[in-house]
């Protein structure tokens, strides 16, 4: 995010929890910031932009005691690869960078299908290039700011022509500036924007495989937590099967084959004390099953209205038909396919 984007959210909250980990989501830790007297939404409260120091006291001090180019010379040794920060040098951290990147890069390299975790490298690596372009953005901003209270340039002036004034002015620790703070920014977005266009392409072009090969969903809905065994052996408080609703026959259901016929089987199961008179239910399914089998396996079907046929007196009988479906259908109803780079 932005520094406006992060402010605006602390300044919509009064407390802002964050879950912060590594992009391989280790290092996991949740951080609390509290907006007691409010956050200021201008950089100047951060940073002091050289071209607002004419209104600050401090300006008259370094325009008066410092030439231009003692001015320039300190502003570019902080950005020399060995000038330490706190307990870290330019370099180090630029270092730290690279790896926060480089090794979850490298797990993405070794298996590429974890879509989840491609999401979050992919965010990962597009904030830092972000950042990076805002930091070099505003290095040259500040440069520039810094030549034309020196009168050196005008306030119109590019970047190039920003960088080629500096290198006419031949200052020490110049050349650092350039290369190792702009343009090695530049190198690092350009690498991490390859990186981040491979992990996008692999993972949009394995979910597009994905979904063109996972089960359409066919019923408009399903029944969630109703035991097969209230149809089956007829409970009183089971009302009427549902028109599409799924439903499953687990291994624990005792439910067994009564008779295979065309197209299906019967099933029913056998009396119990819970129920003296279990239902005979028609299947429609591929399946074969002999006389008498157990169904032991799950089997995924819906409701599908009724079905007659005649038992061995003669006579018509009308029961409940079910239809098989495949077993995806129910699996991408209760735990749906999540697609992290393509819209379906």
């Amino acid at each position: 995010m932005t520094l406006e984007e992060c402010l605006s959210i602390l300044n919509r909250n009064k407390e802002v929890k964050l879950e912060v980990s590594e992009f391989d989501f280790s290092n996991k830790q949740t951080l609390t910031i509290k907006n007691k007297k409010g956050f200021s939404t201008q950089k100047a409260d951060l940073k002091i932009p050289l071209k607002n120091l004419s209104k600050n006291r401090i300006y008259p001090i370094l325009k008066h005691e410092n030439s231009l180019e003692n001015l320039l010379s300190q502003y570019f040794y902080t950005r020399n690869p060995d000038y330490k920060w706190s307990n870290l040098t330019n370099k180090e951290i630029d270092n730290e960078d690279i790896k926060k990147i480089q090794k979850p890069y490298q797990a993405y390299l070794n298996n590429k299908n974890n879509m989840e975790f491609n999401k979050k490298l992919y965010d990962g690596i597009n904030t830092f290039i972000k950042q990076y372009k805002e930091i070099n953005e505003w290095e040259i901003n500040d440069l520039k700011n810094i030549l034309v209270s020196y009168d050196k340039i005008s306030d119109t002036a590019s970047e190039e022509e920003v960088i080629n004034d500096v290198k006419k002015l031949n200052i020490t620790n110049s050349e650092y500036f350039i290369n190792n703070s702009i343009n090695r920014r530049k190198e690092r977005i350009k690498t991490w924007t390859t990186m981040a266009k491979d992990i996008k392409d692999y993972s949009v072009a394995y979910e597009t495989k994905r979904e063109k090969t996972t089960s359409k969903i066919t019923t408009p809905y399903f029944i969630d937590n109703v035991d097969f065994r209230e149809i089956l052996w007829g409970w009183q408080m089971q009302k009427q099967p549902q028109k599409n609703g799924i439903y499953v026959i687990s291994s624990g259901t005792g439910a067994y084959i009564l008779q295979s016929v065309s197209g299906g089987f019967l099933v029913t199961a056998q009396p119990t004390r819970l129920s003296v008179n279990p239902r005979i239910i028609y299947i429609l399914s591929k399946r074969q099953y002999a006389d008498n089998d157990w169904i032991k396996d799950n089997l995924f079907m819906v409701f599908d209205g009724y079905y007659s046929y005649k038992n061995a007196l003669g006579i018509v009988n009308k029961i409940y038909k079910f239809k098989e479906i495949p077993q995806e259908e129910y699996w991408n109803r209760i735990r749906p396919q999540k697609y992290y780079f393509i819209n379906f």
